[in-house]
């Protein structure tokens, strides 16, 4: 696949390489997102295995300006086994879409995706899913569009991502259970429970014994030992991940809107003597943790504010300030957990996104299952 090739002029859409691996990261380092606070993902030294969280088959696209030799454009699409309609299944990923100024009101969008297309054809996975934040209408208004071929992005709700300051602890402690670093012999265990959860919810990756004790891959980063388990009578009724992906994957703040400014620093004031995060300097790099495949029992209330109670306890000794980032749906019970905890709420739109002839399958997705996404996949 990696010969794939597509000229229009004096641009030239392919699947990136390992020699473009400079490129691309000066390319999206420097790129902002949307809105009042922009942020830009750095994922150095290596793009490449950074990309490994995001699917099992990665395929990294830009377009070069062969004039300049410069990136004008990039976009991923990843694929990976996931929980659909209580079964495995292949499921896309959109990412790092990004593009120049100078060429977003070109046709080089619609040639994109034809480029994708060609890609598309030869994956197994006949969905894909995307976020676009809320406040990117411009990306959200062309993309929606169906025009000039591009593929159906269906609409599937809110997603809030909470950034939470791990500090004052004010979940709810219960007796009776044990807190406890995971090991070895509880994996059986662990990933039968995310799969018991994952028939209530769609799009859960699905995991195996592998991926919980490799050191690259789905789980690049988090180590077995950096899974927290909650027990009852022996039996885990609760699980989280505390993903730390600093030394590949890095998000920073590139400026603030000139209101936001003054906003941010009259609540980074008030921050100070509260239990909500403060907004990072400009520049600065943001210390965060992933709460990553979080899975509840039951989506019982209790047991997740147990959880989360030895989880701020033992880390705000460890690093106080740290922030803890964690992506719900709006549909899903577990966030009204959450709410109650002061956070910063980033809000995008979760899109489950077709091509024609695919669009039963995006039919037959049972709507009552909760949709899940992992933003530690993202």
């Amino acid at each position: 696949m990696n010969n794939e090739i597509l000229n229009i002029g004096k641009l030239t859409f392919k699947i990136s390489s390992y020699g473009d691996n400079s490129k691309i990261i000066k390319f999206l380092k420097t790129f902002p997102s949307h809105g009042h606070m922009q942020i830009a993902l750095d994922r150095e030294p290596n793009f490449f295995e950074a990309m490994e969280v995001e699917g099992s088959i990665n395929i990294p696209v830009m377009c070069i300006d062969n004039t300049t030799n410069q990136i004008v454009s990039m976009g991923s699409i990843s694929e990976k086994k996931c929980f659909l309609n209580h079964c495995e299944h292949s499921i896309g990923y959109l990412s790092s879409l990004r593009s120049l100024p100078e060429v977003q009101k070109s046709t080089l969008l619609a040639r994109g995706y034809q480029f994708f297309y060609q890609i598309h054809k030869k994956l197994e996975c006949k969905i894909y899913l995307t976020t676009i934040l809320e406040d990117n209408y411009n990306a959200i208004k062309v993309l929606t569009s169906r025009k000039a071929g591009l593929p159906t992005y269906n609409d599937w709700g809110r997603v809030h991502t909470l950034m939470m300051k791990v500090g004052k602890n004010t979940w709810k402690e219960k007796h009776g259970f044990s807190y406890e670093i995971a090991e070895r012999k509880d994996i059986p265990e662990i990933l039968n429970l995310i799969k018991s959860e994952a028939q209530k919810r769609q799009f859960v990756t699905s995991y195996n014994e592998d991926h919980l004790i490799s050191k690259t891959g789905l789980l690049r980063g988090l180590d077995l030992r950096d899974i927290r388990v909650l027990k009852s009578n022996s039996q885990i009724v609760a699980l989280a991940g505390i993903w730390n992906q600093n030394t590949f994957r890095r998000w920073h703040i590139i400026k603030y809107s000139p209101s936001f400014k003054l906003l941010k620093t009259i609540w980074n004031q008030y921050a100070k003597i509260s239990r909500y995060p403060r907004f990072p300097d400009e520049s600065e790099i943001i210390d965060y943790r992933f709460l990553s495949f979080l899975t509840i029992l039951n989506n019982n209330a209790d047991y997740l504010e147990t959880l989360l109670f030895y989880i701020w306890k033992e880390f705000n000794l460890k690093r106080p300030n740290l922030l803890a980032m964690i992506a719900l749906h709006e549909n899903d019970p577990l966030l009204k957990v959450f709410q109650k905890y002061p956070s910063y709420d980033l809000k995008s739109r979760l899109y489950v996104v077709n091509w024609p002839k695919d669009q039963q399958a995006v039919a037959d997705i049972k709507r009552e299952l909760i949709p899940t996404i992992e933003i530690a996949s993202m």
